[in-house]
């Protein structure tokens, strides 16, 4: 198999990442003043896609994910014709098709559409993917088009020569050049060097004054503004960099940091910039996609000036263009930086500098212009570029600058002030002598200055909230185990898998422990074929642990049908609230048993010393009130069982004082109290204290309103509590979106009439457990007696850690469960 050029497997897992879009669609408009040769054209297009394979190649994925070249012989191109009734808006057919998505896994990147309109003239839309072409590339695909076209249109075939490499040997060949990373011989390995001390210790993300924070699940929009500088500027630009030994892209990029600083960016920043990434001449007339990205790095601290700041950015640029060979993909899975969805890794803002298009065509005898389609889209936050003008005799004319923007994080009027900073920066240089320090140089009005801190102020304000947020527990190897879904198990063992670890908690978030796009390829790929869940790159990123990963795979599984969970007011609720499935269970269990600890929950902490008796009564108390199933009792007037939620329980924690010798059988007596839930709380506390100086707090809770997973809650909340109260003050936690009595009501509704997932799941299990026998044949010492009690014991027994990691080896290797492997033991 044809391995992707390292480019274009970015691409690729992009396009996966995103899914359908026209991000990465690369539309050649053509106006045309008449019609051409529609039949002549196709043969041209064909012509066209015959000389360069990567026209005619798709990109499916292998049975392990990884993408690779499949080149089809010699396909029919995708070519159409539309005639255009009078009155229909040309403008719009157009952006519409250069809009559709390209799939690059089934078809080929390249499809062409012909508009003709009632006036005599046309429009042709040569549609590309990204991953077949890039700017370099537009040129040839036009020239050899025309070429293509004026042949066929005199009846033969093009006379060109033969190209000396395709793409795919471009793609192979890039493999062999850069070898392998590892290898300190490589040159990889010593570019590779270099970018790690480049871009050693850059901020996550570039600080700017956005309109909206980064929306969880951002979408590719994206809008265009622009705006000129004359002629002046201009030449006294090309003078500073001809005074100051810079190039003019270097004089842009100091421009650019000027303005990212007035925007309130700081003085170490990251910007990104594309360069041709064609080393070989044999490559310069082959379309195809070669661009590679750098990433920029400028230094703005202790108030350069203006000459300063060029000489900075000049040594940066020319140590980042002597390493411009290593693919930025391979970087980023080199660096791993923290991954959000929809945040390019290591810099949001782009900038580019070029000569302005000629838009003169010619398509045969037919004249054209190019024209642009707008796909209203933005592959980053933001993209600067300046364009050089120039005049009829080749004269400085004039700068045309662009300011592309993601309209989910930036307004319009936004853009305008941002591109506005750009040309003030461009223009301090042109104008500015270059002793001046760039402290002194102002660029915004108080009233942008104020607009920018206003926006800064409003972000900074959701960060902190955002930052102040709980954090998910990260349980221990072990905890939780009775709660965890199996499946969840199984994708822990295919994390890590994929990452070649030996243990991946259920909290682990897969790029943290060094997962790259390229694994979580071949991450879901795996979780198809173990768990037959549809997973995508996409639900990776979003959810990048196998908690959260399998949470997020069953919403999308599950039926649409399903109710939603919400808070149901106190007022609101029915008279009668009805128990879970599970309580009701375990009710008329103690109903039948009678009086027993067999269901306590007890969980008996010691103490090396002795809390604050009121204080800790107090927390108590504060946990009961976040949680009404801690003060719930469950009676049955008419024998069907209800919840009655107390509104101001009486809550005390017991005390005794005793010998240290005494507290186990102390402790051990009081967790083997029955508690009545019909008519008592259930969670009681007992505080035993010895003379020592030590204690032991005992929460005997009933396992009618607590689970192995709530343990872990419990004791947070009540620590939490604890410090708040010692303090003098109230724990500051947000409220809980639903209580248990919620979840009793809402899932009646789900296992209720209105919705499948009962029956459904009802026919399962009828099949799963049809014919089982009815009791499980054991070497039992005596026969089961006819009222038995819940009386038992313990015994235990260790297994070395040998034993244990071979045991997650077997499970992982083959996608079970460690207890699965379990339970096909034999005694």
């Amino acid at each position: 198999m044809i391995p992707l050029s390292y480019a274009q497997r970015r691409l690729w897992f992009l396009t996966r990442l995103e899914g359908p879009s026209s991000a990465y669609n690369a539309p050649v408009v053509i106006r045309l003043a008449s019609r051409p040769d529609a039949g002549a054209l196709r043969a041209a297009v064909r012509d066209v896609m015959r000389r360069h394979e990567v026209l005619r190649t798709v990109y499916p994925a292998a049975d392990d994910g990884e993408p690779y070249q499949r080149i089809e012989t010699d396909p029919e191109p995708l070519f159409e014709t539309q005639e255009c009734a009078a009155g229909d808006d040309l403008t719009a057919r157009v952006t519409a098709f250069a809009r559709l998505p390209i799939d690059i896994t089934t078809e080929l990147p390249l499809r062409a559409r012909l508009f003709t309109a009632d006036d005599g003239t046309s429009a042709l839309v040569l549609s590309v993917h990204h991953i077949a072409t890039d700017g370099w590339s537009v040129g040839l695909l036009l020239a050899d088009l025309d070429t293509a076209y004026r042949a066929r249109a005199e009846g033969r075939a093009p006379g060109w020569e033969p190209l000396p490499v395709q793409y795919a040997d471009y793609a192979l060949w890039q493999r062999d050049m850069l070898g392998d990373p590892g290898d300190p011989e490589s040159l990889a390995h010593d570019q590779l060097t270099h970018w790690r001390a480049a871009l050693d210790g850059i901020a996550a993300e570039t600080r700017l004054p956005a309109d909206r924070p980064r929306p969880a699940e951002p979408g590719n929009r994206g809008a265009v503004v622009s705006a000129d500088l004359d002629a002046g500027v201009h030449r006294a630009l090309l003078a500073v960099a001809r005074e100051r030994r810079v190039t003019f892209f270097m004089v842009v990029r100091a421009a650019l940091a000027l303005a990212l600083r007035a925007a309130g960016a700081g003085e170490d920043q990251v910007v990104g910039t594309p360069v041709a990434g064609r080393p070989e001449e044999d490559l310069h007339d082959l379309v195809g996609f070669f661009v590679n990205t750098l990433a920029l790095r400028t230094d703005l601290s202790g108030d350069p000036t203006l000459a300063g700041l060029l000489d900075r950015v000049r040594d940066a640029d020319l140590a980042a263009f002597a390493h411009e060979d290593l693919p930025f993909d391979l970087l980023v899975e080199d660096l791993n930086p923290a991954r959000t969805y929809g945040r390019h890794p290591f810099f949001q803002v782009m900038v580019s500098t070029g000569a302005a298009q000629d838009t003169a065509v010619r398509l045969g005898a037919v004249a054209g212009e190019l024209d642009d389609a707008d796909l209203a889209t933005a592959k980053f936050d933001l993209s600067f570029s300046c364009q050089e003008r120039a005049t009829a005799t080749g004269d400085p004319g004039g700068l045309t600058l662009g300011l592309q923007y993601a309209t989910d994080l930036y307004d319009e009027e936004t853009a305008h002030l941002l591109l506005g900073l750009f040309g003030r920066g461009l223009t301090a240089l042109a104008t500015q002598p270059e002793s001046t320090r760039i402290d002194t140089l102002d660029l915004p009005s108080d009233t942008e200055r104020e607009a920018l801190e206003g926006r800064h102020r409003a972000l900074d304000a959701v960060r902190r909230r955002d930052t102040g947020a709980a954090p998910e527990p990260a349980p221990a190897w072990g905890a939780k185990a009775g709660a965890t879904d199996p499946r969840e198990e199984i994708l822990r063992g295919l994390f890590a898998e994929a990452l070649h670890r030996d243990d991946v908690r259920g909290e682990d978030n897969f790029f943290k422990l060094g997962g790259h796009s390229l694994l979580a390829g071949k991450l879901t790929n795996r979780i198809r074929g173990a768990l037959g869940l549809r997973a995508t790159i996409r639900d990776v990123f979003l959810a990048p642990t196998p908690h959260r990963l399998i949470q997020r795979l069953d919403a999308q599984d599950a039926d649409h049908d399903r109710p939603a969970l919400r808070p149901v007011p106190a007022a609101l609720r029915p008279e009668r609230i009805p128990l879970s499935a599970a309580q009701r269970r375990l009710w008329f269990q103690t109903r039948l048993e009678g009086a027993s600890a067999a269901y306590n929950a007890p969980v008996v902490l010691r103490l090396d010393a002795l809390p604050d008796p009121a204080v800790l009564e107090t927390a108590l108390r504060d946990v009961m009130e976040r949680h009404e199933v801690l003060r719930t009792v469950y009676p049955a007037p008419d024998g069907e069982p209800r919840q009655h939620v107390v509104a101001d329980p009486r809550v005390r924690v017991e005390r005794a004082t005793c010998a240290p010798g005494e507290v186990t059988g102390l402790v051990t007596a009081f967790a083997r109290l029955p508690i009545d839930i019909t008519t008592e709380l259930p969670l009681r506390a007992k505080l035993f204290t010895t003379d020592d100086g030590t204690s032991a707090l005992v929460l005997s809770v009933h396992h009618i309103a607590t689970d192995g997973w709530s343990v872990g809650l419990l004791l947070a909340d009540l620590d939490t509590a604890y410090r708040a109260r010692a303090e003098g003050g109230a724990p500051g936690w947000e409220p809980l979106p639903v209580q248990y009595a919620d979840y009793a009501l809402w899932q009646h509704d789900l296992l209720g009439d209105t919705h499948r997932i009962a029956r459904d799941q009802l026919t399962h299990w009828r099949a799963a457990l049809d014919g089982i026998p009815a009791e499980t044949r054991l070497p039992a010492d005596r026969p089961r007696p006819a009222e038995p009690g819940n009386r038992g014991a313990v015994v235990s027994a260790d297994l070395d850690a040998g034993v244990h990691r071979a045991l997650l080896a077997v499970s992982w290797a083959v996608w079970v469960l460690t207890v699965t492997w379990k339970m096909g033991c034999r005694p």
